[in-house]
């Protein structure tokens, strides 16, 4: 799960809202993936900055506090954790330890139908939520090919082995762009 998780935040951090976005982050069931098929922890960050984790049930409090730098203090029992912003959507919250490269990751429960309890369940509502963006991602670069490289688009691509001209692949790919970006903002 955390080599899929290290994957995925680069292709989709420059859709990433800003961590001061509080009304995006409060209130929400943020579940974090870690050790899901074992202990289900759920973080609850209200607005007056008290912190609820539920670890399988049993309720633990603490604060937080947004500290500006895209940065997040948790302060739990006797521990406090510097986090930085990696990723956070409505779907999902990716933050890094202080001098770390390894992300701890939140789904929000409250975005999915039901309960999130494996990593199956995780990878599935990942792959739905975020398609749409890999699917452009690709799209952009075989249309970024087809700008840079106009002489190589004439190759053979249809069932008849004829020569393709240019102008018909850029409008092939501009219309293949159109529609991943059209299901991209239907998915949201």
């Amino acid at each position: 799960m955390k080599e899929y998780i290290n994957d995925l935040i680069p292709r989709i951090q420059r859709f990433s809202q800003k961590l001061d976005n509080l009304a995006l982050l409060t209130n929400q069931h943020w579940v974090l993936l870690d050790e899901i098929e074992n202990n289900k922890k759920t973080y609850i960050f209200k607005k007056d900055n008290e912190l609820i984790v539920s670890n399988n049930g049993d309720v633990i409090k603490g604060k937080w506090e947004f500290l500006g730098n895209k940065s997040l203090l948790i302060d739990l029992k006797d521990n406090s954790y510097l986090l930085k912003h990696a990723f956070f959507d409505a779907n999902l919250l990716a933050l890094k330890k202080d001098s770390k490269e390894e992300y701890v990751v939140f789904l929000n429960e409250n975005k999915y139908n039901g309960e999130i309890n494996s990593q199956k369940e995780v990878k599935d509502f990942l792959n739905i939520k975020y398609a749409a963006i890999q699917s452009a991602d690709l799209a952009n670069e075989v249309l970024s090919i087809a700008i840079n490289d106009k002489e190589s688009l004439g190759i053979k691509i249809n069932q008849q082995g004829k020569n393709v001209k240019s102008e018909d692949w850029l409008l092939f790919i501009l219309i293949l762009l159109f529609f991943l970006l059209l299901a991209y903002f239907l998915l949201l």
